[in-house]
């Protein structure tokens, strides 16, 4: 538990993709933080006072496992290269986000608006989309086996010709 504990505010943390600074299962508060969560371990990690709106949240090369950002407001942040898988962005104001490269295989989009959000090569294998806004979302290059895209608009959205969606009967 790292909510007594004094840093400059917002901690100057690693810049290093290959060392991150791990806080896996820490309790923190979010202006420790900030906005910039590059390079960091936050699995299972408990963000005390987190606001709801994140705009432009920078996670890039994070490992963000265990994280719920429900119904928060994540305008325009960056994901690249993260993993979040099994992420709760349920009902998420995800807008203009930066997926690239991420992996968020098992993530809980449902409800959330994606519109103009990037999700080149990204692994959203068995993710759930249902009901989410997904207008002029950049699915390039992304590997959709067993996503569940129920309910959404898919029209203005750009694929890989031909997309990556599942060929497996039991994944459908």
């Amino acid at each position: 538990d790292l909510t007594a504990a004094t840093f400059d505010s917002p901690a100057n943390f690693t810049c290093s993709p290959v060392q991150v600074t791990n806080f896996e299962n820490a309790t923190l508060p979010y202006s420790v933080l900030g906005s910039v969560w590059d390079n960091m371990n936050l699995t299972n990690a408990t963000v005390v006072n987190l606001p709801g709106n994140l705009t432009q949240l920078s996670a890039v090369n994070s490992i963000l496992v265990g994280q719920n950002f429900a119904k928060l407001t994540l305008k325009n942040a960056h994901f690249m290269n993260a993993i979040l898988t099994g992420v709760n962005f349920s009902g998420a104001q995800l807008q203009w986000a930066v997926f690239t490269a991420a992996n968020l295989a098992n993530a809980n989009l449902a409800g959330a608006n994606l519109a103009f959000a990037s999700l080149s090569k990204a692994t959203l294998t068995e993710a759930s989309f249902s009901g989410a806004t997904m207008d002029s979302t950049d699915f390039t290059q992304t590997e959709l086996t067993g996503t569940i895209l129920d309910h959404t608009d898919l029209t203005t959205s750009s694929f890989t010709l031909p997309p990556h969606f599942s060929r497996d009967p039991a994944r459908l």
